[in-house]
């Protein structure tokens, strides 16, 4: 996927690019940790950075991506801060 500033238009599109190529490449991604952290990876400016920024300092605080368990659960927050607010 193209990087990420955080634009909600742009939000769906993005994740729906990210959760494609995760799927494609499962074998890639053994854990929650390891997708979580890639698609962080392109979220490197704007809105997007200061969110993956607290993640990150969650992860370095307590060695876990903050409360997911699953892609799934990151994946609905994700859709809370960064899809359109009437969806």
């Amino acid at each position: 996927p193209p990087p990420f500033d955080g634009s909600r238009e742009l939000g769906d599109a993005f994740i729906k690019s990210c959760m494609l190529y995760l799927q494609l490449r499962s074998n890639d991604f053994p854990s929650v940790t390891e997708s979580i952290g890639w698609v962080l990876s392109f979220m490197n400016s704007g809105r997007a950075q200061e969110w993956r920024s607290n993640v990150l300092q969650y992860y370095m605080d307590h060695e876990q991506m903050y409360q997911w368990t699953t892609i799934d659960e990151f994946v609905a927050e994700f859709k809370t801060e960064f899809l359109p607010l009437n969806e």
